[in-house]
């Protein structure tokens, strides 16, 4: 979570550098880096229908109004989401609520996606569609997607790469009872 959050530039690393292709981010902004964040519990604007809370990203960088509403209905079709866009946040499931907060994610197509156990607290059949709907979606859009996670599913589903931290440091090489070399 902590990495995660020093890469959108929510913390401050106590060192080295961020990288996102190649360019240093690590004193940029939040908003000069081009990251898309999935948080374990879904951060949406309570006040703002669905629609405009995965149109939110779109409206502060002033895209046009024809070009947003095509990108929110793709994301929404995308994520089968589309009977959502209506309602609020607080009409929604937290299984929804995940859904409209990866949608807003990546209504934008950010260069990389910051995945913070995003499945943690949904049942398992939740679970299934959404590893589906994210890999579907990083076969698409070919985003680097890191992702926080304790669930050996998530990482078999979802990993091209896989680094495990222990208390900050990566470790590794190591062969995993499901087969995953790190």
């Amino acid at each position: 979570t902590t990495l995660l959050r020093v890469i959108a530039g929510l913390e401050s690393p106590t060192s080295g550098v961020i990288r996102i292709d190649g360019r240093d981010v690590t004193r940029a902004t939040p908003s000069q880096r081009d990251v898309g964040m999935v948080f374990q519990e879904p951060v949406l604007l309570r006040h703002l229908s669905v629609r405009r809370n995965v149109s939110f990203p779109l409206d502060v960088r002033r895209r046009d109004a024809a070009d947003i509403r095509q990108r929110v209905d793709a994301e929404a079709r995308a994520l089968h989401i589309e009977e959502l866009l209506v309602r609020h946040p607080s009409e929604l499931s937290h299984g929804e609520q995940q859904m409209v907060q990866i949608a807003r994610a990546l209504v934008r197509v950010p260069q990389v996606l910051l995945l913070d156990e995003p499945f943690e607290s949904l049942d398992e059949q939740l679970r299934h569609r959404m590893r589906a709907e994210i890999a579907m979606l990083q076969e698409v859009y070919g985003v680097t997607t890191l992702m926080s996670t304790n669930d050996p599913l998530d990482v078999t589903t979802l990993t091209s790469t896989l680094i495990v931290l222990d208390e900050g440091r990566i470790v590794g090489p190591r062969i995993y009872p499901s087969g995953a070399m790190i």
